[in-house]
């Protein structure tokens, strides 16, 4: 799905190839030396920028955003297409297929601090347009689940 955005927002073949790639050395035993091996240097470079590095992934979800926003700040602009697209993607999971430990709070944190991923990329038109939306979903979700806790702190209500 990354990809496919990436690529029908008229990213570069270096793009979409980083794109599909955005996770891999995060979330398997891939090394970065490995992409580049199999990849070059270009797609190694953008997946670089786009995996936390190691000493972020404990840290509370509000501030590794936080700091993957400062990130892009300084990161070139190729990099910012892959990462927009896939905060989108994310986004999209969140909202319409989430984890079942993912609670309302924890979704409400993750959709704002996509937001200020996305600004940090920069502006993107229809892309950035589409992840805003999804975000103000979030919210709106968040906040419904939020006044029900509210009308029903035991949950006596929902079952």
């Amino acid at each position: 799905e990354v990809a496919a955005t990436v690529a029908a927002e008229g990213g570069s073949p270096i793009q979409v190839a980083a794109a599909w790639l955005h996770d891999v050395v995060e979330d398997t035993p891939v090394t970065l030396a490995q992409v580049e091996a199999g990849f070059g240097g270009e797609v190694a470079r953008l997946v670089d920028w786009l995996t936390d590095p190691p000493d972020w992934a404990g840290l509370p979800l509000a501030e590794r955003k936080a700091l993957q926003a400062a990130r892009l700040a300084a990161a070139p602009d190729a990099v910012r297409l892959v990462k927009l697209a896939d905060q989108l993607s994310n986004l999209g999971c969140v909202l319409d297929d989430p984890p079942l430990d993912l609670d309302p709070t924890t979704r409400l944190a993750y959709a704002r601090g996509a937001l200020a991923v996305a600004q940090a990329c920069g502006p993107r038109g229809a892309l950035a347009a589409r992840l805003t939306a999804k975000a103000q979903r979030v919210e709106a979700l968040a906040g419904t689940a939020e006044a029900r806790t509210e009308r029903d702190p035991a949950g006596a209500l929902s079952g």
